[in-house]
């Protein structure tokens, strides 16, 4: 931030990284004037423009997915929860469960983080419990990769009896066997909705008084691996 604000560059474009908990440099470009606005991973107690998915309705949109599948003990893989659009995915989750009527069990709560061994040691942690879950909804498209590689170490079958989703819609997802269902959250649309925001910031000299919301609208894709019935 220190090089960009050196280079007195027009606007800047963040996605807030998984392990930042520390948001004073962007509270320096604030005070500075200069136009920023966030997209996909946000903060919302910075009062600062941003672009990011529905993570509450994709994380409930999945979660339904799996029960409307027939799954009946669902867990779920989390990101960092002091990220908004992870903790907004857990709470999707949780009130989807609720909805119809399914326990929502704490030790079916994984923290974990995006990555394919995540996957795998949340699978490993699910399988050790005496009330085992019937499905995963993972926080991001790799993790469910190392929950399915598990699941296929281990010879369980899927969907049959085990379900597993998603949520980004990474190219991966619909070429692996059995291919990926997941939440679409408009990767491609989202950038140019960030763009337009932080070019209207800079040409309408709008600063972080305006505080813009811009919330897009996910998409379930419904792939193998959740198709139980």
């Amino acid at each position: 931030m220190d090089t960009f604000i050196g280079a007195r560059v027009d606007g800047i474009l963040v996605s807030i990284s998984k392990n930042t908990k520390d948001f004073s440099h962007f509270t320096a470009v604030k005070d500075k004037n200069i136009p920023i606005a966030f997209f996909d991973r946000t903060n919302e107690d910075l009062n600062i423009s941003s672009v990011c998915i529905d993570d509450y309705l994709g994380g409930f949109m999945a979660t339904k997915s799996l029960i409307e599948s027939g799954y009946t003990k669902i867990a779920h893989i989390c990101g960092p929860l002091h990220i908004h659009a992870f903790s907004e995915r857990v709470r999707g989750y949780k009130n989807a469960l609720m909805e119809s009527n399914l326990d929502v069990y704490d030790d079916f709560i994984f923290n974990g983080d995006i990555s394919i061994e995540t996957g795998r040691n949340a699978l490993r942690f699910f399988l050790n419990l005496k009330n085992q879950p019937d499905a995963i909804f993972a926080v991001e498209d790799f993790t469910a990769l190392g929950v399915l590689k598990e699941l296929k170490d281990l010879s369980i079958n899927v969907p049959e009896d085990f379900g597993v989703i998603g949520f980004c819609n990474d190219l991966f997802g619909e070429h692996i066997t059995p291919s990926l269902s997941t939440i679409d959250q408009k990767t491609n649309e989202m950038g140019e909705e960030a763009f337009n925001l932080i070019y209207e910031l800079i040409q309408n000299n709008k600063k972080d008084k305006d505080n813009q919301k811009r919330i897009l609208t996910p998409t379930l894709i419904v792939r193998e691996s959740s198709q139980k019935s």
